[in-house]
This record gives C-alpha cells, structure tokens and sequence, in this order.
C-alpha cells in the first residue's frame, strides 16, 4: 500500500463526513475506494460463510457472486461494476460504521 493512499476505513469516514444526511450509497463508497472495493465486496460476501448453518443454497449463490466479481478483476476493471439497483442502495450511518 503506497503510504499517501488513505485506509478503507479513513475512507468510509469521509464519506460519512460529506454526505449531508447522514446515508451513503453503495456507489459512493465503490466509487472512493477505487480498486480496493474489489475486497471489500469479497470480503462481504465471505462473512456469512462464518455462520454455522446456512439455509441449502446459500452457498452456492454467494459463490458466484463472488466468481462474478473476481471475472471483473480478471477483465481489469478499474471499480467493481454491480447492478444500478444495488449501487443506489442507501446505508445508513451505523451500517458503514459496523464495515
């Protein structure tokens, strides 16, 4: 990591700190972190792996979400591409502070 580029979570406060009402998107969070937000998505996606007993299929749906976003890293994209409907979703302030 180059030492003037800031942490994700330096960059999830900003964010928080310039939006006026207090949610973000996800967009505006993908959009800051740039290529890290490659990790984070998996990162995410990995955490319900965790949990001892999952419904039958979770698994498999959240791999290939997982598939999907590592294809995308394949392609070289430079920010991680998810669907409009997701992008505009709105987190709230405790949400991002938990991330």
């Amino acid at each position: 990591m180059k030492p003037s580029q800031e942490r994700l979570s330096e960059l999830f406060l900003g964010v928080l700190d310039t939006d006026a009402d207090g949610t973000v998107s996800v967009d505006e969070v993908l959009q800051r972190a740039g290529d890290r937000g490659y990790g984070f998505l998996l990162i995410l996606l990995a955490i319900p792996a965790f949990i001892p007993v999952l419904p039958p299929g979770t698994s498999t749906i959240l791999g290939l979400l997982m598939s999907l976003i590592a294809l995308q890293m394949l392609w070289g994209r430079a920010v991680p591409w998810l669907p409009a409907r997701w992008r505009r979703h709105r987190l709230a302030p405790q949400t991002v502070m938990a991330l």
